[in-house]
């Protein structure tokens, strides 16, 4: 007899989370992220994009053969902000002009898997 596989993710450990302990973990994956990104220079903040703005970024992804993700997206607005504060017409903006100045946002994949590393450690101290 073939044993039907069960919908939905796997349990972590013998029986299923509570809604607390799934808060907990959510909140906990959440904290370390925010973390990680203060730890490498970055503020995570909250954006707010017109309806026909994100289209416009999602098809731009397309167009380049892929899907917008909240990655690319941070890309996306990481290069266009990058190119209208070091545009002509801001020229008498100091803070561009620094040898620190970020050319791109490679540190997101550093700061994504800092996050993960520390978020398996408190789930391993969980257990």
């Amino acid at each position: 007899m073939v044993e039907q596989k069960k919908a939905g993710r796997k349990t972590i450990g013998a029986r299923a989370m509570t809604s607390a302990e799934k808060m907990q973990r959510q909140r906990a994956k959440l904290a370390f992220s925010i973390e990680a990104a203060q730890d490498s220079g970055y503020t995570p903040t909250a954006v707010l994009l017109n309806n026909k703005q994100l289209r416009a970024c999602r098809e731009l992804e397309i167009s380049w053969g892929g899907d917008l993700s909240a990655d690319k997206l941070n890309i996306l607005i990481f290069m266009a902000l990058k190119s209208f504060l070091e545009d002509d017409s801001n020229q008498h903006l100091q803070t561009p002009k620094l040898k620190d100045w970020p050319q791109n946002c490679s540190d997101l994949d550093n700061i994504q898997t800092n996050a993960k590393l520390k978020f398996i450690e408190w789930e391993k101290s969980q257990q």
